[in-house]
């Protein structure tokens, strides 16, 4: 039985090892992705947030619709520390929003969507999932791994003192 563990402490520490580097050369290809985006100035719509709220942990969720070349769009990837700028533009009409320089209200335009940050765009394809991929399997290869190893300790623990009493 102890030979048995040992087997599958080795294979979850391939399939470990395996995860890691997936993840880490995944990240790399995120991070090296070439961001094809454009500035563009937008009329902020409406901005709204909401609380969620699950188990005893509160998560927010923001909505915020914006208006570019006279179609709306649904802002992907705004942050907690966006939304009071997002929610002060929405309370304002939109030639205050166009004729004021001061005001950001420049969002970043790729691939059709529009994005509050270039994060967004670098989350937002198959390389990033392929990251969270990568990324779930280290955890879980990280987790049977220890699994394994605290068992196959605990084995030897109880066979040594097994062994001493006879």
């Amino acid at each position: 039985m102890l030979e048995k563990r040992k087997t599958q402490a080795i294979i979850t520490f391939f399939l470990l090892a395996a995860s890691v580097i997936w993840m880490v050369a995944s990240r790399g290809k995120v991070e090296s992705k070439p961001l094809d985006y454009e500035e563009v100035r937008v009329t902020v719509v409406s901005a709204e947030s909401h609380r969620k709220r699950i188990g005893s942990s509160r998560s927010y969720s923001y909505d915020v619709v914006v208006e570019y070349e006279g179609k709306q769009y649904d802002l992907i990837n705004v942050k907690s520390g966006e939304m009071a700028r997002y929610e002060a533009l929405a309370n304002l009409n939109e030639e205050v929003q166009y004729a004021n320089p001061y005001l950001d209200n420049t969002v970043f335009l790729s691939n059709g969507k529009l994005y509050s940050n270039i994060d967004g765009i670098k989350t937002d394809g198959k390389e990033f999932t392929w990251y969270l991929v990568g990324l779930g399997g280290t955890v879980l290869f990280g987790i049977l791994y220890l699994m394994c190893v605290a068992d196959l300790i605990d084995r030897k623990k109880k066979q040594k003192k097994n062994g001493t009493e006879e």
